[in-house]
């Protein structure tokens, strides 16, 4: 059985008909345009989105059939990390990374301490998320993304404002807790570097004309 699978997903006009397979621990990149849908995609496989046709089943359950009870509980399977906002203003960096534990008794206070000193994030963890800019952002993003040990993390468009090495770093890092934790991994990019960093990843697609499709080698 798949971990995720995506069949003949569509979104009004703007997705049709999109086929999808991941299996665990496994990572796929998605290269799109501005604006093309890749992150409303990510959006709806984190059941973010309402009027969704088709099916999309995560360890073969129908999540757009999900009540709100399942609905939670898929929401600790699965993560998204954003590339901009998704911190709230009300509370500092720290208090966001730990806001999805709440729902837990403790939490790994090891792997957190690891998470903070690989992503170089300690600095800023007692300051408001105004306070901080856009790379940092999404560095406490995928911290707050990994800490909750999902199945699933989706990147949204996560090298913005990161040159090919910085990227590549982060990439590595992130392979690192997938080996430690064991949780399968979608991105999206706009991105077209000549020598992708995303390139060793067996599974990469482009989102053309409202579809996606295969990119083989």
């Amino acid at each position: 059985m798949k971990l995720l699978k995506c069949k003949n997903v569509s979104f009004y006009d703007i997705l049709k008909d999109i086929n999808f397979e991941l299996d665990y621990k496994e990572n796929a990149i998605i290269y799109s345009g501005v604006k093309t849908g890749s992150t409303l995609f990510l959006k709806i496989i984190d059941n973010m989105v309402d009027n969704v046709k088709g099916e999309i089943l995560f360890e073969g359950k129908n999540i757009l059939a999900f009540n709100e009870d399942s609905k939670i509980d898929y929401s600790f399977n699965v993560s998204f990390s954003y590339e901009q906002k998704g911190l709230l203003h009300s509370m500092n960096v720290f208090d966001n990374i730990i806001l999805p534990l709440k729902k837990f008794k403790s939490y790994d206070e090891k792997l957190l301490n690891s998470l903070i000193k690989d992503f170089q994030i300690k600095n800023i963890l007692y300051k408001e998320p105004s306070e901080i800019n856009d790379v940092e952002t999404i560095l406490v993003n995928i911290v707050r993304a990994i800490i909750v040990k999902p199945k699933l993390i989706l990147y949204d468009e996560i090298d913005n404002g990161m040159d090919i090495d910085m990227t590549s770093n982060i990439l590595n890092i992130l392979e690192k807790y997938q080996n430690k934790i064991g949780f399968a991994q979608i991105f999206t990019t706009v991105k077209n570097y000549p020598f992708s960093p995303y390139s060793k990843f067996n599974k990469k697609f482009k989102l053309f004309n409202k579809t996606l499709e295969k990119i083989d080698g």
